[in-house]
C-alpha cells in the first residue's frame, strides 16, 4: 500500500502524462513478492502483463490481456488479504476501463469492463484502504471531461458501485489520482488552469464529499496535492 509522503509522490509522478505506462509495483503482504503490472509490446499491439518477484531471480510472468487493441497504463493495488487488483484503459474505438482480479491463493478472474456501455473512457487510478479497493478514471462527457469513481464489491459474483464526482470543462491534461492513507481515501484532478478538485470518502455514510479546490496559481499542481493531503489527514 502507498502510505508514505513519497510513495504519495512516486504515485502522482506515475499518474502524470509522462509516466502514464511506466510500471506500477506493490509488495503483497501475503507472500513478501513484488508484483508489477506493466504495459508492453507482445505481437503488434500493448498487453498487460503481472510479473512477480519472491527475490529468487526466478520472476513469474501472466500476461492478463492479448486483446487486438493495445491496453495501456495498468495500475496494481494489493489488499491486505493478498488479493490483487490490475486495472487499464483499453484504446479502442470507444475507450474502455479493464479490471482483472487475482483472489490470494487463486487464479486471474476474467476481466470485466467497468466503464459505461458508449463511454470513452481513460486513465484509471487504484488504491486500497486495505480492505476495500476505489477505482478513479476519466471519460468523454460532450465537450467536457468527467471524473468517475468505482467502488468493487465481490460477493461472491462481481458488482460495482460507479459515482461520478463532477465534470471539468478543462481542457489539459486532469491527472485523476487516487490516494489512500491511514484510513483515509480521497480523489484528485486538475480541474482549470489554477485549481486542483478534489473528493474525500466517507466510509460511514459509504458517499463522498461534494468537491472542493486547491489553488496552485502561485505554485504547482503537486503543491496543491500536498495541501490537499495536510487537510485530508489533520487530526
Amino acid at each position: 500500500m502507498r502510505l508514505t509522503l513519497m510513495a504519495l509522490f512516486v504515485c502522482a509522478l506515475i499518474g502524470s502524462p509522462l509516466f502514464a505506462d511506466a510500471p506500477d509495483s506493490e509488495v503483497n503482504p501475503q507472500t513478501g513478492d513484488i508484483e508489477t503490472a506493466d504495459a508492453t509490446t507482445n505481437a503488434s499491439d500493448l498487453d498487460v502483463r503481472i510479473t512477480i518477484d519472491d527475490g529468487s531471480g526466478n520472476n513469474v510472468v501472466t500476461f492478463l490481456s492479448t486483446h487486438a487493441d493495445d491496453d495501456r497504463a495498468p495500475r496494481i493495488s494489493i489488499e491486505d488479504s493478498g488479493d490483487v487488483w490490475v486495472i487499464w484503459w483499453r484504446d479502442s474505438a470507444t475507450d474502455e476501463i479493464v479490471l482483472r482480479k487475482r483472489p490470494h491463493g487463486s487464479t486471474w478472474d476474467a476481466e470485466q469492463v467497468i466503464s459505461e456501455p458508449g463511454e470513452s473512457s481513460r486513465n484509471p487510478s487504484i488504491v486500497s484502504d486495505g480492505s476495500d479497493v476505489f477505482m478513479a478514471y476519466e471519460y468523454d462527457s460532450g465537450s467536457d471531461t468527467g471524473i468517475a469513481v468505482y467502488q468493487e464489491e465481490w460477493q461472491p459474483d462481481p458488482y460495482g458501485i460507479r459515482l461520478t464526482l463532477d465534470t471539468t470543462s478543462y481542457g489539459g491534461d486532469v491527472d485523476v489520482l487516487l490516494f489512500s492513507e491511514d484510513g483515509n481515501v480521497w480523489v484528485t484532478w486538475v480541474d482549470s488552469a489554477g485549481d486542483v478538485a478534489w473528493s474525500e470518502y466517507d466510509a460511514a455514510g459509504d458517499s463522498w464529499s461534494a468537491t472542493a479546490y486547491e489553488s496552485y496559481s502561485a505554485d504547482t499542481v503537486e503543491d496543491a496535492r500536498s495541501r490537499i493531503r495536510t487537510t485530508v489527514l489533520a487530526p
